[in-house]
């Protein structure tokens, strides 16, 4: 899984095919006490479900590894290949949900079948408290559900997986319980710089929120820089969508606090980045906006093998700040 990225299904005709064939193979491996015919007459019920469901894929380049389908605050079926059973997939998967789709939920609810003791205890294991059980499943069979239910933050905290990891440091996704974290690095003048002006409470709270959204919009996203050792907080980095001169493409950015320059966080973490858009989101040209009066970050994208391509203006509090746009290609 060296190249191990997770994809919403916008379009779900094209693989549904696909998707009932890894259902089929993980429930034969998985779901032992089902007989043939009732894994077959099943198979229907699944198609209804994956077209109804917000469908989030995990794939290893185009080979999809698992999925999982929910609808407002519930889990409605989550799937692994059976070649990738216990390998931290569905887990993963749970967490990339949490930030997506359930974000505006305090509980999130999933129903199991009760005979499925290893997923009982998978689910138990990420802090799911069982609230009720039924003899029967919705559609009066015999297959008995226990129905689980998690605190959306505690459920988050027992997901939280490195999302890019470096020697020191990890990316895990921003979440509300950071905007104080945040605060005490974006109300830095130093800091921020590029900005031309320390950030109020209010300023890094919309700065936040909308990081928060563009999770939920096209997968990518600015993230937590967490220093490994204290697990503390030191900054953000991360893959964003931006506009340069109408023109849609993906850039690098990151900001680091004050007391971690100069020892290397910033090249460490960024050089993690820029192989993850290549190797594994298989982008063909990474850009970097830079502020042209900003050397120590002009620098750091130099390192990174970035070269500049021209100077654009950009249009912030009713000033003109001109920014050096750089780009480095994968070949």
């Amino acid at each position: 899984m060296k190249h191990l990225c997770f994809k919403s299904l916008l379009n779900k005709t094209p693989k549904i095919k696909s998707l009932i064939h890894l259902w089929e193979e993980s429930v034969k491996n998985s779901h032992t006490f089902l007989k043939e015919s009732d894994i077959s007459s099943l198979k229907d019920e699944v198609k209804e479900g994956i077209l109804a469901c917000e469908i989030l894929l995990a794939q290893d380049k185009e080979e999809i590894l698992g999925f999982i389908g929910v609808h407002q605050n519930k889990i409605e079926m989550l799937f692994i290949a059976k070649d990738y059973f216990k390998k931290g997939i569905g887990k993963r998967l749970i967490y990339e949900a949490c930030m997506r789709y359930f974000q505006d939920y305090k509980t999130i609810e999933v129903d199991c079948n009760t005979q499925n003791t290893n997923a009982l205890k998978f689910y138990e294991n990420l802090g799911f408290e069982i609230f009720a059980q039924s003899p029967k499943d919705s559609k009066g069979r015999d297959f008995p559900l226990t129905h689980f239910r998690c605190d959306f933050s505690w459920l988050l905290h027992c997901v939280c997986t490195p999302l890019i990891s470096s020697k020191r440091t990890f990316l895990r996704y921003l979440t509300k319980d950071d905007l104080d974290a945040l605060h005490s690095i974006f109300n830095k003048l130093e800091v921020m710089y590029a900005w031309g002006h320390s950030f109020s409470a209010k300023n890094t709270k919309e700065w936040l929120e909308k990081r928060l959204e563009t999770y939920q919009k096209d997968g990518l996203g600015i993230y937590a820089l967490i220093l490994k050792d204290t697990n503390t907080l030191i900054g953000t980095a991360g893959l964003q969508k931006t506009k340069i001169q109408e023109k849609e493409v993906v850039e690098i950015a990151w900001i680091l606090d004050k007391p971690y320059w100069k020892k290397g966080y910033g090249i460490e973490i960024a050089t993690k980045i820029k192989n993850y858009a290549f190797s594994t989101l298989s982008l063909k040209k990474l850009y970097c906006l830079i502020k042209t009066d900003n050397l120590p970050s002009l620098n750091l994208a130099k390192k990174l093998g970035f070269k500049e391509e021209m100077i654009t203006i950009k249009h912030y509090r009713n000033q003109d700040l001109p920014h050096y746009v750089l780009s480095i290609h994968n070949f």
